[in-house]
């Protein structure tokens, strides 16, 4: 009997086919495709049953061992002297690749194990080789699936059959032509910039994204006389952003060039020796570069020089144009929010420029024993906390813990108290349920807020598959809706691979629950009584406002705040400030019983608080610490 298995992984991979007389055993990757093959009442199977806890473990497994044996090779300069910026960015982009990689193949071979299909199909791989890069290695445009079903068919002798889609592509003229009016834009700006903006107090970020609102307006209070400049395009209106700009209270480039030319670039033909020696190695350790029964060298090497390679060069075309920015001006000081290309380079032109510079993460930083937990969070802090910035801000305890235990921290440690995480205003307030829940005001509010990683940011164990997030929420609404008197907000973001109305046919249907995606995240924290978790910052955020949190993971492996109270039955369970549910069979049980001893208590202890807040922080008083 002829077994087949199609992996899919858009709702495209399925135009040409006749899906009345498909058979195969249908293995859905995105959402869309599981929408799609739900509209159309086929039976499918997500990755859910094929990446576990051990799929976690394997990947990170690999991926530790691969970046490591290349680390060392990307050390290069540029003509102002930046190194770290381009072995930081290098390796963040190839290891995002990497894991999609990993990640992709642990799951075929677990379902070609299980099913032992006698044909594989899937969509047609990527026929232009090559990679237009998006923030985080992996565009939107680059369909990846088929190469690696593609890789392994070949590896193990199987019948792989192809399904033809029509793959999207940005013309080579189109890019040029952005990259051209990029460029046109910048050199404008600069020159405005050079004759228009007089000497007085100036700061720059890269933007106001992550919260940096209130900052910008706190700094400023201090000065009579200053200009906030933002590298790339704030988030205003057009209307009140030109008003700010004719006014000289606010600069923008809205851009930096990315266009380059290699006779002029001064790391071309180091970086292209580096990388010849990337591929040399690769090929002479079979062993390290093999996983699934599949050689990795050949996709990670057309990975590095059809993509990482020309990133590389843009990237330094990026850096140029902050030098100059740097140089027609010297800022009074420099705050960012991120640490990637850039905005890692930015800090580091800083320390070059003897430019007064601070990181503020956005991120959530806890210390870690478990050697999963710490390798990925290790990798995290290279983006966000341990950077060229002269000074990095904690925000929270757990901030400081993260780096008194780190070695070579690079930056001076600030602590600042909450700056972009919002900040405890000593209670949470619950009138806005009248407003916004009036139907649900006297029950128990959960909110649901967790940060999933897709395919072009993949972080195993510390975050969510897509698929993971999705069940876990489902784990939730099945629970609550056995429960009296408790309403679920999901506090949802959507993204390309994600949107509402595919994560609404996703989840099951009940009253127990709604999706919330506009209107400030605090405001919904702040109405309700419990928020639940598997990892994000949101959790860190919970504690500033003093409302506790249950994380749960179903599969048991990680828990982000560590020593949080386990709920068990017939046992004596202690009052927190954060708990952990890792299993479903528990969560009834866990969630009544916070209801109960925690949310329903009048006499909770003060110092459960203790470990997640600053207590004695005065208002911006770090700002002398810096020298503002």
């Amino acid at each position: 009997m002829n077994r087949e298995v199609f992996f899919i992984d858009f709702k495209e991979d399925l135009a040409s086919v006749e899906l009345v007389n498909l058979k195969a055993k249908l293995v859905a990757i995105q959402p869309c495709a599981q929408v799609f093959l739900k509209k159309n009442n086929k039976k499918y199977i997500n990755t859910l049953p094929f990446f576990g806890k051990e799929g976690h473990k394997s990947v990170l497994d690999k991926s530790t061992e691969i970046i490591d044996k290349l680390r060392n090779e990307i050390i290069i300069n540029d003509k102002h002297g930046i190194c770290s910026t381009y072995e930081t960015a290098f390796f963040t982009h190839l290891r995002f690749h990497l894991h999609y990689w990993l990640v992709h193949l642990y799951m075929i071979d677990k379902v070609i194990v299980k099913y032992k299909p006698s044909k594989v199909i899937s969509s047609s791989p990527n026929p232009s080789r090559l990679f237009n890069l998006g923030v985080n290695g992996i565009n939107n445009n680059d369909k990846l699936l088929g190469d690696v079903v593609s890789a392994y068919c070949i590896s193990h002798n199987l019948h792989h059959k192809v399904v033809h889609t029509s793959n999207k592509t940005i013309s080579n003229s189109r890019v040029k032509l952005k990259s051209f009016i990029g460029l046109c834009v910048f050199e404008i700006m600069l020159y405005l910039y050079k004759h228009l903006i007089d000497c007085k107090v100036l700061f720059i970020s890269p933007n106001d994204s992550h919260n940096m609102t209130e900052l910008v307006s706190k700094v400023k209070a201090k000065f009579k006389k200053s200009t906030w400049v933002y590298l790339f395009s704030p988030n205003f209106s057009n209307k009140d952003l030109f008003r700010r700009l004719i006014q000289r209270k606010l600069w923008t480039f809205f851009t930096l060039s990315n266009t380059f030319f290699i006779g002029k670039s001064s790391i071309h033909k180091d970086l292209n020796a580096k990388i010849q020696r990337i591929s040399g190695i690769m090929s002479t350790n079979p062993d390290i570069f093999e996983f699934s029964g599949v050689d990795l060298a050949p996709c990670l090497n057309r990975y590095i020089k059809n993509g990482l390679f020309w990133d590389m060069l843009k990237l330094e075309s990026q850096i140029n144009s902050v030098s100059r920015v740097l140089d027609a001006h010297k800022p009074k000081f420099i705050f960012s929010a991120s640490s990637l290309g850039v905005t890692y380079a930015l800090g580091e032109l800083c320390s070059k420029k003897n430019i007064p510079s601070m990181l503020i993460s956005h991120g959530s930083h806890v210390p870690h024993k478990d050697a999963y937990a710490k390798t990925e969070w290790d990798e995290h802090a290279k983006l966000l906390i341990n950077t060229h910035y002269q000074y990095v801000a904690l925000q929270t305890p757990w901030a400081k813990r993260f780096t008194d235990d780190m070695q070579n921290l690079k930056s001076t440690p600030v602590v600042t108290g909450p700056l972009i995480l919002s900040r405890s205003r000593g209670g949470k307030c619950s009138s806005g349920r009248e407003d916004l829940l009036p139907e649900h005001k006297n029950k128990t509010i959960i909110i649901h807020a967790s940060t999933p990683k897709a395919r072009q940011s993949i972080r195993p164990w510390v975050y969510e598959t897509v698929d993971e997030y999705i069940s876990n929420i489902n784990h939730l609404i099945q629970t609550v809706e056995k429960l009296d008197d408790f309403y679920i907000i999901v506090r949802f973001r959507p993204s390309w691979t994600l949107t509402l109305s595919i994560f609404r046919r996703l989840l099951i249907p009940s009253d127990c629950y709604g999706i919330y995606e506009d209107g400030k995240f605090l405001d919904y924290l702040l109405l309700s009584d419990l928020l639940v978790s598997y990892s994000s910052t949101t959790i860190e955020e919970a504690f500033q406002h003093r409302i506790p949190v249950l994380q749960f993971d179903p599969d048991d492996k990680y828990c982000h705040i560590p020593s949080s109270q386990v709920i068990r039955k017939n046992s004596k369970n202690l009052i927190s400030s954060s708990y952990y549910a890792g299993n479903t069979s528990s969560l009834g049980y866990t969630l009544e019983w916070i209801r109960n001893n925690h949310l329903r208590n009048k006499n909770l202890p003060k110092n459960i608080w203790n470990k997640h807040i600053f207590s004695s922080i005065e208002d911006f008083e770090w700002l002398d610490k810096v020298g503002l």
